[in-house]
């Protein structure tokens, strides 16, 4: 978390493939929800690897979309590097392998992807606002 001016910025880590559709929703949602937050947006694996290596403590919060189960596999592989982030994932289904994979990176809150994003954005706003009025 960045303080600025007397002012309080949260950190946003969004990993979203570059697609059309439903990823396209869920990142002008995140924007218009955290609209004074600074959000970084990745869009491949390999650079979210490289951005989680740089052992930046900045990033406040994570949002992830793992749009299949092997992506969710090798976000897995990668829990270490999230350090205190918080983490919000959206998986692709809600099979009983993809959501015991899902809870190991131990998100503050799930979502699936065919769930419309409705109930996401008001855990955000909860989860921007709360941290807002506890550091501001």
């Amino acid at each position: 978390m960045v303080v600025l001016g007397g002012g309080t910025v949260m950190n946003i880590l969004l990993f979203a493939p570059a697609s059309p559709g439903l990823v396209g929703e869920l990142r002008q949602r995140v924007a218009r929800v955290a609209a004074d937050a600074k959000v970084e947006l990745v869009h491949t694996l390999e650079v979210l690897v490289q951005r989680l290596r740089m052992g930046d403590p900045s990033i406040d919060l994570a949002i992830l979309f793992a749009a299949t189960r092997g992506i969710l596999k090798q976000i897995c592989g990668m829990r270490k590097l999230f350090g205190d982030a918080r983490i919000v994932l959206v998986v692709a289904d809600q099979e009983e392998e993809t959501v015991a994979l899902a809870h190991r990176l131990r998100p503050r809150y799930i979502d699936y992807l065919d769930g419309g994003y409705y109930h996401l954005v008001s855990v955000l706003r909860k989860m921007i606002d709360d941290t807002v009025h506890s550091c501001g």
